[in-house]
């Protein structure tokens, strides 16, 4: 059957999120929606630096019904009124270098020495490098009301396209879990790659500090409150410990506490929706995506890990998914989504795809 989707849709002009398909000859059920991560756009998916095909391609090749978004305020999603959605630099050229396509250089963890797959060289200079970097653009540093927006645009999208799984990138990883928290029967399956929602903090590893860190998402994986049970109405509620040892190779986590006096609060719509994370051996994610994992699990989410040096894809670092060997590592993922779908294809509300 052939899809005649050609989706190009705008809410409210200060609440903007844009998603755009392509026309194919749709031979599987499943739709993908494609969330990129941050200072990038949903172009990153498309192609990759040195022009090979990426994950959207991919995908479309082998017949599914993709959707790239344009997060609120980002791209295609820019906002006509600036004052809500402030923006700031995406990135910078020394911040891709040691934190993406060239952190062996940098050395700030042991895992980067493992680094082979980037496509050039990774540094300035490089056309491919060069061709990385100029698609960063600016993001919003109101998180805030991005995450509350892409909840309810999110929820909307799948309205109007059906039961989808959601594909996220780094940062981008808070989408699906806002949109499963609200919506969460519309959602097939959470598919993060290194996801960077890291629990009630973000770290700095790369350029600075092997074992620096902030404060960040008061409310665990997100900055706004999330369907939490038993319910909470501010994020001090969430009693935390640090748990693990700080190292560079892995670091420590912060958790709900685990105290006899103090409640776990859960969070049972997001445990509705399968969940998957992808980790390369020598991002710097190998080194704290346990504590994405450990949360995900204390709050009652059945969470999947996937180390790609497990699953027999090796040398990848952030931007696994635009390296040399990212048709090996889209196979990975691809495997997954095939089991998740076939897996709760007796479910009406969700569908069923053949191998």
């Amino acid at each position: 059957m052939e899809s005649d989707r050609n989706v190009n849709q705008r809410s409210r002009p200060t609440n903007v999120m844009c998603f755009g398909s392509v026309v194919i000859m749709s031979q599987k059920a499943a739709s993908f929606v494609l969330f990129h991560g941050g200072g990038v756009s949903g172009a990153t998916w498309l192609n990759t630096p040195d022009n090979r095909k990426g994950f959207a391609s991919l995908f479309l090749d082998r017949g599914y019904q993709v959707y790239v978004v344009d997060q609120t305020s980002v791209g295609r999603g820019s906002q006509p009124d600036l004052t809500g959605y402030p923006l700031r630099i995406g990135s910078t050229a020394n911040i891709s270098e040691v934190g993406f396509t060239a952190p062996e250089i940098a050395n700030a963890y042991p895992q980067s020495q493992n680094h082979t797959q980037w496509p050039g060289t990774g540094l300035r200079g490089d056309p491919i490098f060069d061709a990385f970097e100029s698609g960063f653009i600016p993001l919003t540093n109101n998180n805030t009301r991005q995450e509350i927006s892409m909840r309810a645009a999110g929820c909307k999208l799948l309205q109007l396209i059906g039961p989808s799984f959601l594909i996220s990138h780094s940062i981008g990883a808070i989408h699906p879990i806002v949109i499963s928290d609200e919506c969460p029967d519309l959602v097939l399956g959470n598919v993060n790659i290194e996801p960077g929602n890291i629990p009630f903090e973000s770290y700095t590893g790369n350029a600075t500090s092997s074992v620096g860190r902030t404060a960040a998402r008061p409310f665990g994986l997100t900055v706004h409150n999330l369907n939490y049970y038993p319910p909470i109405s501010q994020a001090s509620e969430l009693i935390t410990e640090t748990v693990g040892e700080d190292t560079p190779a892995k670091r420590s986590c912060i958790q709900q506490s685990t105290a006899a006096n103090h409640t776990i609060h859960t969070l049972p719509n997001v445990a509705k929706v399968p969940y998957v994370a992808f980790t390369g051996e020598a991002s710097p994610h190998i080194t704290y995506e346990h504590c994405v994992i450990q949360y995900l699990e204390q709050v009652g989410v059945d969470a999947d890990w996937i180390k790609m040096a497990d699953a027999g894809v090796h040398g990848n670092a952030h931007f696994g998914f635009l390296e040399k060997n990212n048709v090996q590592y889209f196979k990975v993922v691809e495997k997954w989504i095939k089991k998740t779908a076939n897996g709760i294809g007796s479910n009406n509300s969700r569908r069923h795809f053949d191998e």
